[in-house]
């Protein structure tokens, strides 16, 4: 069991990353090449990306629309983001793109989540390997221990 939880933790990590990255993706084409306010962009991230993130992202949206700045709206959610199976580091990412939002020119916003996807990108690319190598590890361990359990109880 053990082993295949830490075996989960990580696929949900991965999942996690995934939505993340598609989320400030699509957040940045939106206010670089359209300026579409960021109100109307949280529309379009229910499509685009897990419903984990999009979770975080109404949250945050809702909060900043009632008068809070994006990126106070944004610290307030990082909790939910631990739940998402996320690193602090990873966390740190996501909640440095969202001080931007609202903030600054298209430009300057762009280049920071454009930054933001690229180590989030990194990281992800990390955990497929740290999966690749241990998650067949976590598997071969959780397994075995299951069956030196089963042993144990006949």
């Amino acid at each position: 069991m053990m082993g295949i939880s830490l075996s989960s933790d990580l696929r949900r990590r991965s999942q996690a990353l995934k939505a993340h990255i598609s989320a400030l993706q699509l957040i940045r084409t939106e206010i670089l090449y359209k300026n579409t306010p960021l109100e109307m962009i949280l529309a379009m991230l229910s499509d685009a990306c897990g419903a984990q993130a999009v979770q975080f992202y109404q949250k945050t949206f809702a909060m900043a629309a009632q008068g809070m700045a994006f990126s106070t709206a944004a610290e307030r959610h990082c909790q939910m983001l631990k739940k998402e199976g996320l690193t602090a580091e990873d966390i740190d990412v996501i909640r440095g793109a969202c001080q931007v939002l609202g903030r600054y020119d298209s430009a300057s916003q762009s280049e920071r989540l454009q930054n933001a996807v690229r180590l989030l990108e990194g990281n992800l690319d990390e955990l497929k390997g740290v999966l690749h190598a241990k998650g067949r590890i976590y598997r071969a361990v959780g397994a075995t221990v299951g069956i030196v359990l089963a042993l144990i109880v006949l």
